[in-house]
């Protein structure tokens, strides 16, 4: 038997508005990925760990990398290195192989697919209590559901084309990203 629990979204006025997306049909996906985004911030020490110095370095290394193993094991590699893993920093290592899968340049689509990671993350927390008795007739509806949500995000920070150069550049672009998700 497995020990893992789930963690479910503080009862903060954030996470309320997301909860309301998740039981109401006629909020659209679009709109709960930006309450979201919205909520998290104002996440314990969130917003510190996705602008961190860390996630730059994962930025770097996926951005020096040739395949997504590569990208994975420096990733790894440079958490070990800071001894600071957190949720953001594994999130990080899923967005690899999504990326190296994209046409175009690998950490570009990893920028985009790191916020669609984070994003899903917090929508797992809360809305598969909403199947069945909420907006969500089924697991299937609710997969389909996410995956417009984070296909927003994904849309939102592929519109930026900065290319951060420094750990400074980095805060700028994270700040920038939500707030275009954010709206």
């Amino acid at each position: 038997m497995g020990t893992s629990v789930n963690h479910p979204s503080p009862r903060t006025t954030g996470w309320t508005a997301v909860a309301a997306g998740y039981a109401h049909k006629e909020i659209p996906a679009a709109r709960v990925a930006t309450e979201i985004w919205r909520a998290a911030r104002g996440e314990d020490g969130f917003s510190g760990a996705l602008e961190s110095s860390l996630l730059f370095k994962c930025y770097k290394a996926v951005q020096s990398a040739t395949t997504a193993e590569s990208a994975i094991n420096s990733i790894r590699s440079t958490v070990l290195k800071d001894q600071n893993n957190t949720i953001v920093a594994e999130l990080a290592v899923r967005a690899v192989p999504v990326a190296f899968s994209q046409p175009g340049t690998a950490h570009l689509s990893w920028r985009k697919h790191l916020f669609s990671q984070i994003t899903d993350y917090f929508a797992s927390r809360d809305a598969s209590g909403y199947v069945g008795a909420g907006r969500f007739a089924n697991v299937t509806e609710l997969a389909n559901f996410k995956k417009k949500v984070r296909q927003h995000v994904v849309n939102a920070v592929g519109t930026l084309a900065n290319d951060p150069k420094t750990a400074k550049e980095w805060v700028s672009f994270v700040r920038q990203a939500v707030s275009k998700v954010t709206g």
